[in-house]
């Protein structure tokens, strides 16, 4: 199972499809929920850094929010030509997130 407990997580690969009918048969699709995302850009030294951890441990407690869901979402933009021949290392990562409940 898929969980910060036992360290097991899946990984997908993907592209946005505007119309799941339009999917091949032997593609695996994956609809995830509409969210509110909290975005963060990172470059080469954060990438290196564990900054999920940093998110969940650090910029979550601090913030008025809370996760919504169990994943996140890193982008490569088109520039992932550069990511893995040049050096430059920037990816934005999507966290799905919901205003702390207050008790």
């Amino acid at each position: 199972p898929e969980t910060t407990r036992t360290g097991f997580f899946e990984i997908f690969l993907g592209v946005e499809a505007p119309n799941v009918s339009g999917v091949s048969v032997e593609l695996l699709l994956k609809v995830l929920p509409e969210s509110t995302y909290a975005t963060f850009k990172l470059s080469t030294t954060q990438i290196i850094a564990d900054w999920s951890r940093r998110i969940s441990h650090e910029w979550l407690p601090g913030s008025d929010y809370q996760l919504a869901y169990n994943y996140d979402i890193q982008v490569y933009t088109s520039r992932i030509w550069e990511f893995l021949h040049e050096g430059t290392r920037d990816i934005e990562i999507y966290i799905p997130i919901t205003k702390r409940r207050i008790p």
